[in-house]
């Protein structure tokens, strides 16, 4: 069954166009820079701002997290610059694993945002963009590029998958294209 997949996906990216590959491997290159420039912001950030206690608890937990992110982009990168099926398959896990850590983010933020209203301050910090405590600009810009990737992968991931079950078996077991479907 597995190996019917990347068979499928494998074809699948096959027929995936010149220019789309290069869209996608840009936007699998820009990824992961964005994120290294948040990372690199965040720590130039941090070094310059230990007010208390409680300031560098949260910068240590949303570095952290950029950190995960860079390096899970790092990974999607690498995967889809050859587009084989097996690589596809783990930068799909990878971005994923990618959008779990935005959603915790967004999560944590809404909770820090929970507290500081109970604290009674009612205006949410400089630094945060889009909601998000403590993400800069860079860090939404990556948040754009990762969703682009995700998308496009789970696109080309369900339509191989759903053409073949939809119009029967297009390619053979050895990868050659049966009489009727592009004859």
């Amino acid at each position: 069954m597995l190996n019917q997949i990347f068979v499928r996906l494998s074809h699948r990216l096959l027929l995936v166009n010149a220019f789309e590959k290069t869209l996608i491997r840009v936007i699998a290159l820009a990824a992961p820079g964005l994120a290294l420039i948040a990372l690199l912001v965040d720590y130039l950030k941090y070094s310059r701002m230990a007010e208390g206690v409680w300031s560098v608890s949260l910068n240590l937990y949303y570095f952290q997290a950029r950190f995960r992110i860079a390096f899970a982009l790092i990974g999607a990168g690498i995967c889809i610059w050859p587009i084989k099926a097996k690589r596809a398959l783990l930068a799909l896990v990878l971005l994923i694993w990618v959008a779990g850590e935005y959603l915790l983010w967004l999560r944590n933020s809404l909770a820090v945002g929970r507290y500081y209203k109970q604290l009674g301050v009612d205006n949410w910090p400089e630094e945060s963009a889009a909601h998000l405590f403590g993400a800069t600009w860079w860090d939404i810009s990556t948040i754009v590029l990762s969703v682009m990737l995700l998308c496009w992968l789970l696109w080309i991931t369900i339509s191989a998958l759903s053409s073949s079950a939809e119009q029967g078996p297009m390619f053979s077991e050895r990868g050659t294209t049966q009489k009727g479907y592009f004859s």
